[in-house]
């Protein structure tokens, strides 16, 4: 490091020490104003903002690691961490590309293919992600987060011996708290809750206090019913000043433990407070939940008087069934329905029409300026996009793969674009009482990427309205076949509904599907309701809403439409 350089890093050290990052970040915009073509200088600058909580540093980060790029080209760490800033400002597909480059011209350089890696994974390339890690762990095997990622790669790919194996390594490198924990949320998910006790039992004899490993052992007393076990550990979790982040994941289990036990406002205090914890970590979730529904609420208007192409495209021989509803609304349940049956292979929610919508809009835009492809929307960009996605099915479930269930909750607020590119296809929507849904939501821990409209009730039925508000506009519009499968209806008569489901999809009846339950048991954990859908079909879901009326009361004439339209009053 150049005496320049050092001084000016003394500079911003001063002053974060003395007022924080803000000033930190000060201190460094104005070292690029004092020596704006001294390359060091803005890189400090870009690297302040990167580490900033706040998203919107992003875009100032990028245009200074840009600038830093310009003044010293080829700059290796500059490059990597324009891409890490890239793929946190959602421009992943940017980052990799980047990156691609970058080991092209240093293929020995590791925290390229590490952040090359993660831009794969980011994007759901998981195969991607994987070879890159790879080669990361062929340059450096005891490289920590490789090993994780890598993993957890190879669980998206639901390749849990392959991810096994890998964890089972890193282990026999060191054998820490945090990598047993590793494992044992992999045995978790592999439906072997014994050997996912001892490991995180394993994990707190090394680190007595590791909240992650508690955490895994409240879920596992929950799953088998020791309810007041898991809400005493939880509740240690809770008081402990040094669970940091992971207090917001021990507030919403808490929550779910004390609804089971029949405590129900504690239950409803404990969510509402972990939601604030993470809304906490996401500052503008607020501001983006409400842009998120202005926009799907002005969808209708862009759509109606869009034409639809001349023609029709050729039909498949395999016309995939699209699966959609809100979450929380059994799309879990009739997904594993389905999964039973020899015909389909379930997408257990990959992003295979997003991938393939993301091929309509003109070059240099992307899928966020989704619905307006739809008024220019010709035969050609209807095979682009139909290209598309049987290239990312092929990709998923082999060239050979069989009928296709695509479950994508939200998706539903692409119905429009279904109907138009896939009209052969089916779409089947699962509705449940929209009292229930909201509630249910609201009580999930979907991460910071998911979740950024349930972090309160309101924003929760907002979103509902915005999304079923949108169905409700333009079901009768469509063209295509589709089918309202009611939550209540499937727990009243299993058998009945499933007929119903089957003959709609076009495919035989096949009694297996009645042995969903020990089907699923098979797979691995994927979404929250997984364990509910490997017991035989339970009512305890249905009206849960009563034991919080107080709490929805106040949001039921904003749910009023729904309720009605889908039959709840």
């Amino acid at each position: 490091m150049s005496g320049l350089a050092r001084q000016l890093l003394d500079l911003i050290e001063q002053a974060r020490r003395q007022g924080g990052a803000d000033a930190a970040a000060a201190a460094a915009r104005a070292a690029t104003r004092r020596h704006p073509r001294f390359a060091p200088a803005w890189r400090f600058l870009a690297n302040d903002l990167l580490a900033s909580p706040d998203p919107a540093h992003l875009d100032e980060a990028v245009a200074a690691f840009r600038e830093a790029e310009r003044l010293q080209p080829g700059h290796p760490p500059t490059l990597v961490n324009l891409a890490v800033a890239l793929r946190r400002a959602g421009r992943a597909d940017d980052a990799a590309a980047l990156l691609a480059d970058l080991v092209q011209a240093r293929p020995d350089f590791v925290p390229a293919w590490f952040n090359l890696g993660n831009a794969h994974h980011h994007a759901g390339r998981h195969d991607a992600a994987a070879r890159a890690y790879r080669r990361v762990l062929e340059l450096q095997p005891d490289h920590a987060g490789a090993l994780r990622n890598l993993a957890n790669a190879l669980i998206d790919l639901r390749r849990l011996d392959d991810a096994r194996a890998v964890l089972h390594a890193a282990l026999a490198l060191e054998r820490t708290a945090a990598r047993l924990v590793a494992l044992a949320r992999l045995e978790e998910q592999r439906r072997a809750p014994d050997e996912a006790r001892a490991l995180a039992e394993e994990a707190l004899t090394i680190e007595p206090t590791c909240t992650e490993a508690h955490l895994l052992l409240a879920t596992l007393e929950r799953a088998a019913g020791h309810h007041d076990e898991a809400i005493t550990r939880l509740q240690r979790v809770v008081d402990d000043a040094a669970a940091g982040p992971h207090r917001a994941s021990a507030l919403v289990q808490l929550g779910h433990a004390l609804d089971r036990a029949g405590r129900y406002h504690e239950a409803f205090e404990a969510f509402a407070a972990g939601q604030a914890l993470l809304e906490a970590q996401a500052p503008d979730a607020a501001a983006r939940s409400r842009e998120g529904c202005a926009r799907i609420r002005s969808w209708a208007a862009l759509i109606a008087p869009t034409a639809r192409p001349a023609g029709s495209p050729k039909p498949t021989s395999r016309p995939p069934v699209f699966l959609v509803g809100f979450p929380r609304s059994g799309t879990t349940l009739l997904e594993q329905l389905l999964a039973a049956h020899p015909d389909f292979v379930t997408s257990v929610e990959r992003p295979l029409l997003q991938r393939a919508l993301a091929a309509a809009p003109p070059e240099g835009e992307s899928l966020r300026s989704w619905p307006e492809p739809l008024a220019t929307l010709d035969v050609a960009a209807v095979e682009r996009i139909r290209t598309a996605y049987a290239e990312a099915c092929a990709a998923e479930f082999g060239p050979a793969h069989r009928r296709v269930v695509d479950k994508q909750p939200l998706n539903l607020v692409y119905a429009d674009a279904i109907d138009r590119v896939f009209p052969d296809a089916r779409l089947l929507v699962a509705l449940r009482d929209p009292r229930d849904v909201c509630l249910s939501c609201f009580f999930q821990d979907f991460g910071k990427d998911a979740a950024g409209h349930f972090y309160r009730l309101e924003s929760t039925v907002d979103l509902y309205d915005a999304v079923m508000g949108h169905w409700l506009e333009r079901r009768t519009a469509l063209a295509m076949p589709w089918l309202e499968v009611r939550y209540e209806d499937l727990t009243d008569d299993v058998e009945g509904v499933a007929r119903r489901v089957i003959e709609f999809t076009g495919a035989p009846w096949d009694e297996g599907v009645l042995e969903y339950a020990a089907a699923a048991a098979r797979r691995p954990v994927s979404t929250p309701s997984y364990h509910a859908v490997t017991r035989p079909v339970y009512r305890t879901a249905v009206a849960r809403w009563r034991a919080y009326e107080d709490r929805i009361r106040p949001f039921l004439p904003r749910l009023q439409p729904c309720l009605e339209a889908f039959g709840y009053v």
